[in-house]
């Protein structure tokens, strides 16, 4: 999305920091068949050979680098007009790709229905 105005210099775009919690509660309408989560304790961790985001996905150490990526400030994108859109809205667009991906074999040199190339 553009911006509505011009802005010099780094102008960071990112959205709204999401739990797990968040993203659970709003994938659960999507679910094919009813669904309940299973909460664990807050203190429960994986086992240290786990690896942090890729063996476990959303969850960060402590001490991770990452989780800078989690706390980026897009103050400056917002003042300039930057406007996130629902994350519910993000889940459907993303199970239609998928659903659209999934139904889609790849022959060498083609492209996916819905592609412009």
């Amino acid at each position: 999305m553009p911006l509505n105005r011009d802005v010099d210099g780094i102008v960071n775009v990112a959205g709204p920091s999401v739990t797990a919690q968040d993203l659970i509660e709003a994938l659960l309408p999507r679910s094919p068949r009813p669904m309940v989560p299973c909460w664990g304790r807050r203190t429960v961790r994986p086992k240290p050979t786990c690896s942090a985001w890729t063996e476990v996905p959303l969850w960060l150490t402590n001490d991770s680098p990452e989780r800078a990526l989690m706390t980026v400030d897009s103050s400056r994108a917002l003042a300039a007009g930057l406007t996130y859109r629902p994350l519910r809205d993000t889940i459907d667009d993303c199970l239609d790709w998928h659903t659209v991906r999934r139904s889609w074999s790849q022959p060498v040199g083609s492209t996916p229905p819905g592609s412009s190339t």
